[in-house]
């Protein structure tokens, strides 16, 4: 059986249709199990596993939190996040941050 070699950031950026910089967000955080980095340096590359990928996709599609983020409330109720930002900022609507995500206080919600 063949071994695959783990992803550079880069490559799970492409596969999860994320950002760069949320990927190496996800990594910093822990979201990704058994990242690692190249060298002990702060400059080394992470890799990531593909089992941390299977994971990730896993945790998003059973996600236990009932409040949605603010991109699904946005499509919900047919308007653009940065509208809901500014709810949040001025305070029409209660939010909070669930790891890289805001979610909507669900007990808030028109």
């Amino acid at each position: 059986m063949t071994e695959h070699p783990d992803l550079t950031v880069k490559e799970v950026a492409a596969l999860l249709r994320l950002n760069v910089g949320t990927v190496k967000k996800l990594c910093r955080d822990g979201d990704l199990p058994g990242v690692y980095k190249t060298t002990a340096s702060p400059q080394g590359n992470w890799r990531i596993p593909h089992a941390a990928i299977t994971a990730y996709r896993t945790a998003r599609q059973t996600d236990p939190n009932p409040d949605p983020t603010v991109a699904e409330y946005a499509r919900s109720i047919g308007v653009n996040r940065t509208t809901i930002y500014t709810w949040i900022n001025t305070g029409r609507l209660a939010a909070y941050h669930d790891g890289a995500r805001t979610r909507i206080t669900t007990e808030t919600t028109p």
